[in-house]
């Protein structure tokens, strides 16, 4: 499942401030549903959490791995009026320790997803 070389793929990383991660994984859920619903070019928009550390303590953060089929199509979507009031409440709400780190990333081997009766069937 490698990029093609037109593909855009980034990777998000945000840390809630204590107390307001429930807020932070609504309002990031609410933007997936958003970008599924209207970025007909947004391929994979993935909203990952995880509750611990590399070393193991408790800490939430969260993660998106979106994938774009170009990055003309990454452009309109970062010009979205709703994308920006989705970044204002972010600040607004206090939502956040620090800023959003985006980072372009490739994916350059691996598979996306398998459903259920692939997993079964290969397992035969």
């Amino acid at each position: 499942m490698a990029d093609s070389a037109e593909h855009v793929t980034l990777w998000c990383i945000l840390v809630p401030c204590l107390g307001k991660e429930d807020n932070l994984r609504e309002a990031l859920l609410d933007l997936a549903k958003t970008v599924k619903e209207v970025e007909s070019e947004c391929l994979e928009y993935q909203v990952i959490e995880s509750n611990r550390t590399p070393d193991g303590m408790p800490k939430t953060s969260f993660y998106l791995l979106e994938r774009w089929t170009n990055e003309s199509a990454l452009e309109k979507h970062s010009k979205r009026d709703w994308l920006a009031i989705h970044h204002n409440l972010l600040s607004t709400e206090q939502l956040l320790v620090g800023e959003e780190s985006i980072q372009p990333v490739k994916i350059i081997g691996g598979f996306g997803a398998r459903s259920i009766v692939e997993a079964a069937n290969s397992s035969n």
